[in-house]
């Protein structure tokens, strides 16, 4: 059973991280120079591809931890557990962009991102309104953002083909296992799958009446932690003091995060 007084412990930094993360959000567009709000992935030309792959999952993950905290404080534990689960995977595909950052922007999985979103369109174009109406849209589209940008989606994704994994792996735990690092490893198997227990109506998951809260909101608070230290030291936002003194609070509970979920 969750301890509320670890559970209020937790909610008090996971506020005090969103509070940051929307100071790091500023500071990462100022320090930009860019304003993203409300662009299209396919209109980011490739040198401002990466920025805004970040900007799009530091914004989303701050958005979902803003509704964890409503969850958590209006005691709904379930609904809390399936934003960890998506936070957690949030995660993931940043951390394997930031392992491949180094890559021509054509290889990126930013780049990956904004090829399938042209895979989507296309494809919902095709289911509605037919083949031609999806082959006009995609000219439409070259004369917009050019070719360049439309042929590198064809090319890596069959758009023929109605479904794809846009980070063109088979599973969530294959692109893990690329990635190499075994802290991911350990997350997938001790927090993610029991958090798909919900998304997925797992029968013991949806009749229990009592639902530890802690290990998610520890999840969420990890990953924002993750995603803005990062985008703090590559940037170079200057808010290490701040992000260390949050960082330290939190280890002990980090530490003891895959036994509250055994528990």
């Amino acid at each position: 059973m969750a301890s509320m007084q670890n559970t209020n412990e937790r909610l008090t930094l996971l506020k005090e991280i969103l509070n940051l993360g929307e100071e790091v959000e500023t500071a990462f567009q100022n320090a930009i120079q860019q304003d993203f709000k409300d662009r299209e992935s396919y209109d980011i030309p490739d040198k401002d591809l990466d920025d805004y792959f970040v900007y799009q999952f530091l914004h989303n993950a701050l958005s979902h931890a803003r509704s964890a905290v409503l969850l958590a404080e209006n005691n709904f534990p379930k609904q809390l557990w399936l934003i960890a689960r998506t936070t957690l995977e949030g995660w993931f595909y940043f951390k394997s962009f930031i392992n491949k950052r180094s890559l021509r922007a054509t290889d990126s999985i930013a780049s990956k991102w904004r090829s399938y979103h042209i895979f989507q369109l296309y494809q919902l174009e095709r289911k509605y309104e037919g083949e031609s109406a999806a082959i006009q849209m995609l000219t439409d589209l070259e004369d917009r953002i050019g070719t360049d940008i439309v042929g590198l989606a064809e090319k890596q994704f069959d758009f023929n083909k109605e479904k794809h994994k846009w980070h063109k792996r088979p599973t969530l735990k294959a692109l893990i296992e690329v990635d190499g690092d075994p802290v991911l490893l350990r997350f997938y198997e001790s927090v993610y799958s029991p958090f798909s227990q919900v998304q997925h109506w797992d029968p013991v998951t949806v009749i229990a009446t009592k639902i530890d809260p802690n290990p998610a909101v520890g999840v969420i608070f990890h990953n924002i932690l993750r995603i803005i230290l990062y985008i703090n030291e590559f940037y170079e936002l200057k808010l290490d003091d701040e992000l260390n003194d949050l960082y330290q609070r939190f280890l002990p509970e980090l530490l003891n995060e895959s036994q509250n979920v055994a528990d």
